[in-house]
């Protein structure tokens, strides 16, 4: 008998939590890191963009369907740019992806990331969609709301070179994380 209520205790401990907010929110968080997890093996196993569009899909759907849900948890930010430079990156859709991260600027912007996605949005006009106009649009915003932000520099010279023959790659300190 002892052995039962052992056994039972626990579940319905878990059973308690997993109806609670909280426990809602960590699965729902569990769920968004194993979808993530999934597609970082495939890509690291070799598959082409083209093989990853439905995992892709699916992951973009649960970082926003979290952020939506959980906009205060502290991974929502990071979940937001994610889908944005999936969208962008991997799904081909810079569009989408420009979207994604100005959406992480206007809603996060005392967050660290808020920097990182504008300026990204601004690179992602000139070089992927080629509308140097829009880019420096964003770059002057950028400069306008963050004049003192380490990237500052870097901003002025897209701002300056876009539109430009000039290198299409990402500066290492602004690169986001895998």
């Amino acid at each position: 008998m002892s052995r039962i209520f052992l056994i039972i205790i626990p579940l319905a401990t878990l059973m308690v939590f997993c109806t609670t907010e909280e426990g809602r929110q960590a699965s729902a968080y569990e769920e968004v890191k194993t979808k993530e997890h999934h597609l970082q093996m495939q890509i690291a196993d070799g598959k082409s963009p083209y093989e990853l569009t439905d995992d892709a899909q699916k992951l973009i759907s649960s970082y926003i369907s979290f952020y939506e849900e959980y906009p205060e948890h502290h991974e929502s930010p990071e979940f937001l740019f994610q889908a944005g430079m999936i969208n962008a990156e991997l799904l081909g859709d810079s569009n989408e992806g420009i979207r994604l991260l100005k959406k992480v600027q206007r809603d996060y912007k005392e967050h660290d990331i808020a920097q990182r996605s504008l300026f990204l949005a601004g690179f992602m006009y000139d070089y992927e969609l080629e509308k140097s106009d829009k880019a420096r649009e964003v770059y002057t915003r950028f400069l306008e709301l963050y004049p003192h932000s380490e990237l500052a520099d870097a901003v002025r010279q897209a701002r300056d070179f876009a539109g430009s023959d000039g290198s299409a790659e990402i500066p290492i300190e602004i690169e986001p994380n895998p």
